[in-house]
């Protein structure tokens, strides 16, 4: 499940779980504190995701989502040690393909509350949205064209960080 010590479990299902082109993902994980360091620890996280295939006559539909949480974690910084307190991760996206094209939307949204080691729980939070759509061409055999767009925000300490936040189209 993740880097903790003895307690996780995972469990991946087939493609068919519960309808055909169905398939998820779990995962558990907790620590017993035996390899807690200075440097690192983390006390539990869980996961969640899954996808879905199916085929529409000459087209291709596959929509996928995923849930990612994580607590009680603590890291060394490039100055002090961050006690890391909560962590939730969501991505959700889907492609649709028909012959030579493929259309793509996807969606991320990240947050994580932290603080230096020691401190109040969660005095800081840190947060990134995603959304992101494309459009792939099979020009040839072993060429693509690719456009898409990103718009993207992102806070730190819970202000707007200009610098990493906003639009682009992309060509390939």
């Amino acid at each position: 499940a993740t880097a903790s010590t003895v307690y996780g479990v995972e469990y991946h299902t087939a493609d068919d779980f519960m309808a055909d082109g169905l398939k998820m993902s779990f995962s558990f994980s907790t620590d017993d504190g035996s390899n807690n360091s200075a440097t690192y620890t983390r006390d539990g996280h869980y996961a969640i995701g899954g996808t879905y295939v199916t085929d529409l006559g000459d087209s291709a539909v596959t929509v996928g989502a995923g849930f990612s949480t994580g607590e009680g974690l603590a890291q060394e910084g490039s100055v002090s040690i961050n006690e890391i307190d909560d962590v939730e991760v969501i991505n959700v996206g889907a492609s649709y393909v028909s012959g030579d094209m493929t259309f793509t939307v996807s969606y991320k949204d990240g947050s994580v509350k932290s603080a230096e080691l020691g401190t109040a729980a969660g005095t800081s939070t840190d947060s990134q949205e995603v959304v992101g759509a494309s459009v792939d061409y099979a020009v040839a055999s072993g060429v693509t064209a690719t456009i898409g767009y990103e718009n993207r925000d992102d806070t730190l300490n819970g202000a707007a960080v200009p610098t990493d936040s906003g639009g682009s189209i992309y060509l390939g």
